[in-house]
């Protein structure tokens, strides 16, 4: 647990240099609170760090590459499924949709970086 949490520190420090002020549709400017964004996150990493998946970090996105046998703990811990993309995504706050077309996860990738999160090795069952 503790080691996906000093990635998250790490890798929140540079995301939300970057994030720091965005408009909404009425171009109204509203900050992230980072604290509670901050908090949110690492408890979200600490509850999935275990789980026999591929963890991504996409922008600010968790992505969850596999790990349909823990479909039940990802929605009650807020993940949604997103069938186009075959992944489990969770987002802090309300999301608000800027692109009207899909963008592929690779796209996604490229513009806003990604960093894997190193959970547990995986165990494999001997034949």
């Amino acid at each position: 647990m503790a080691t996906g949490v000093i990635e998250y520190d790490v890798l929140f420090k540079r995301i939300s240099a970057s994030f720091k002020e965005e408009k909404t549709s009425d171009n109204q400017s509203y900050t992230y609170d980072k604290d509670e964004e901050n908090k949110a996150f690492k408890e979200v990493i600490s509850k999935i760090i275990n789980i026999n998946a591929d963890i991504e970090i996409i922008g600010l996105w968790v992505w969850i590459h596999g790990g349909y046998e823990y479909r039940e703990l990802l929605k009650s811990i807020g993940f949604r499924y997103a069938p186009k993309k075959k992944c489990w995504c969770w987002h802090f706050g309300e999301y608000r949709r800027h692109n009207k077309k899909e963008v592929s996860l690779d796209d996604i990738r490229i513009k806003y970086g990604s960093q894997k999160v190193k959970n547990k090795a995986r165990q494999y069952a001997l034949n």
